[in-house]
């Protein structure tokens, strides 16, 4: 076989390898994505997103994977990574959606928050204390309206009628006879100890 023909033969032959892989590894390439939030639906049992990946790419209902005991809604132009699950770009899945514009940064090593777009702010820091930043806190339930005083607070107590002695008559061996109070009365004051481990601003 002349050089010349034995040239041509690995051309062909190498070309024919390279159109038996190129579908492969089109796949490979797009097994892992990145990829923009477009829309949320949040109401099934697994929150479906709208994304788009390439420029004239976009994927409907796509299944955002989010780990038992959290869940977050995440805000149109967050980013997430869409994955090709068997390859099969048609049934890929989506994890971690996020948004780097809003993500509280310089914690320490070790420290967690988390976080909301309108400014809720909840961090486990490295001492062991909770920080949290919040226009309102309720406990116990979403409905929760009792209010907690704090050091310096005005406070107003309320006794109610027939509930507190105000007066005892008796003498001149009578038997001491307590009276009550016919009406409630109201006790006001200030707080004067809070809490040595909650601390809550004005």
């Amino acid at each position: 076989m002349r050089p010349d023909d034995l040239r041509h033969l690995v051309e062909q032959v190498k070309t024919l390898i390279e159109r038996a892989v190129a579908p492969v590894e089109r796949r490979v390439k797009l097994l892992v994505s990145r990829a923009v939030v477009k829309l949320v639906d949040d109401s099934l049992k697994y929150q479906q997103l709208q994304l788009q990946l390439l420029a004239d790419e976009v994927q409907d209902g796509v299944e955002h994977f989010q780990p038992y005991g959290l869940t977050w809604v995440p805000p149109k132009g967050a980013e997430a990574l869409f994955l090709s699950v068997g390859g099969a770009r048609n049934g890929g899945v989506a994890i971690l959606a996020g948004n780097r514009e809003l993500r509280p940064k310089s914690l320490a090593e070790g420290e967690i928050a988390l976080y909301t777009r309108d400014g809720l702010r909840l961090y486990a820091k490295a001492d062991k204390s909770l920080e949290l930043t919040a226009d309102a806190l309720r406990i116990g339930s979403s409905d929760a309206s009792k209010g907690a005083a704090r050091k310096g607070d005005s406070v107003k107590v309320t006794i109610p009628a027939n509930t507190f002695v105000i007066s005892v008559t008796g003498g001149s061996g009578a038997p001491a006879v307590g009276v009550p109070n016919p009406a409630p009365i109201d006790v006001t004051g200030t707080v004067t100890s809070g809490s040595g481990k909650v601390s809550v601003s004005d």
